[in-house]
């Protein structure tokens, strides 16, 4: 039957013929093509034809070497992208000079030549120097209105500055100033920020930010006397931070505080009890919880630290259940850890100290912006007022002041 469809069966249809016969049919069509007049066209003949010719496939061979080039404007490009990133990343100049990291961009870009410690702190700085102060400026010039936002404190060569940043509302590092040997008096002040000012144009400006020193009040009256469209006010994340010392000076609460501090110091002191917590920590939470001590004057790691001990509540209590840190714990803090009294006020004050941090960390941010203070010292307002206890009348009037 086959025989008969491929040899005597003119009317039977490709696919009911033998392989070798259609391959043998298809290049009678290929040959037929060939020698038909030019003024034939290819496209009449069925392409369904022609489509099931076996294509020979050609090996692609990988490129195991090349050589690598690069303009002399790719390659200052590519200068001045890795300076950026070096300086905006507080990376040392030494990085470039790592025979690891030379390494590195040889592998990487053959061509690329990497700059040396010297064109980093040189040439480079400059350039990208000049290329932040334009884009700057121009970020400047667009704004409508800006805000003066000035500092002062020593660097750590012991030397007075005062820094001042223009906000746009993009916050813009815009100058440094040196005292000296000049006092920071409220004149000094005022006549260092104006000058800032009318370097700009200090029609520009509608408002100035400082801390609420008493030289700094007084650098705003002399302000303020002589641009009446400018107002002077208190910088709001120094006056919340202002706000949690007061409210860590209040009696019953300092009295926890330092319960707290004790019982921290103590684990960063004992190595013995410090690992034995740990192993406690990660049994019952399968994680370990560091402890953290309060620092002066950065008044928001006071929450943390009596969240990281509410945290370990279980874990702390359990290790006291060890005979061999019983006997040689400090008896005030196996009192603390093991009175109910100190754990409720753990656990009041945090609240309290909750929206308090939140607000300061809404005043640091970068987006924040002067319209939203009055907004969102209300809603800390509410947030304390529905906390009660014998001392939250304190606390809202120290908010309210």
């Amino acid at each position: 039957m086959q025989v008969h469809l491929d040899n005597e069966c003119s009317g039977a249809p490709d696919n009911a013929k033998s392989a070798k016969q259609n391959v043998g049919s298809q290049d009678s069509i290929l040959k037929t093509t060939q020698s038909l007049p030019n003024n034939i066209v290819l496209n009449s003949i069925p392409t369904d034809t022609l489509t099931n010719r076996p294509v020979k496939r050609i090996k692609t061979q990988k490129i195991e070497n090349f050589i690598d080039c690069m303009s002399e404007e790719e390659q200052e490009n590519l200068e001045i992208q890795l300076a950026q990133a070096l300086y905006l990343a507080g990376v040392p100049f030494s990085f470039v000079d790592n025979p690891l990291v030379i390494q590195f961009f040889q592998c990487l870009r053959p061509s690329f030549k990497l700059p040396n410690r010297k064109g980093l702190a040189d040439e480079l700085l400059d350039d990208v120097y000049d290329e932040v102060k334009m884009h700057t400026d121009e970020q400047i010039s667009k704004a409508k209105s800006l805000c003066m936002v000035s500092d002062g404190w020593s660097n750590i060569n012991r030397v007075s500055v005062q820094n001042f940043i223009v906000y746009t509302p993009k916050l813009i590092f815009f100058d440094t100033t040196f005292s000296g040997e000049e006092s920071h008096t409220g004149e000094w002040i005022a006549n260092q920020i104006t000058q800032q000012m009318e370097i700009i144009g200090a029609q520009k400006f509608s408002s100035v930010i400082t801390d609420t020193a008493s030289v700094m009040k007084a650098a705003w009256k002399r302000i303020e006397e002589k641009y009446s469209h400018i107002v002077c006010l208190g910088c709001n994340s120094h006056i919340i931070n202002l706000l949690i010392g007061d409210i860590l000076k209040i009696d019953e609460i300092k009295d926890i505080v330092n319960n707290a501090k004790i019982i921290v110091n103590y684990f960063k002191s004992h190595i013995q009890a410090a690992a034995k917590l740990k192993r406690i920590q990660i049994e019952n939470y399968n994680k370990e919880i560091a402890l953290v001590l309060p620092i002066l004057t950065r008044w928001g790691t006071h929450l943390s630290c009596f969240q990281s001990l509410l945290k370990s509540k279980i874990a702390l209590e359990q290790v006291l259940m060890d005979s061999e840190i019983c006997q040689k714990i400090n008896r005030e803090v196996r009192n603390n850890v093991l009175s109910e009294e100190f754990w409720e006020m753990a656990n009041l004050i945090t609240k309290f100290l909750e929206p308090i941090v939140v607000a300061l960390k809404l005043f640091e941010s970068d987006l924040s912006t002067p319209s939203t203070v009055y907004s969102n010292f209300k809603k800390l307002m509410n947030k304390v007022s529905e906390i009660s206890c014998n001392f939250s009348d304190n606390i809202q009037q120290l908010i309210q002041k």
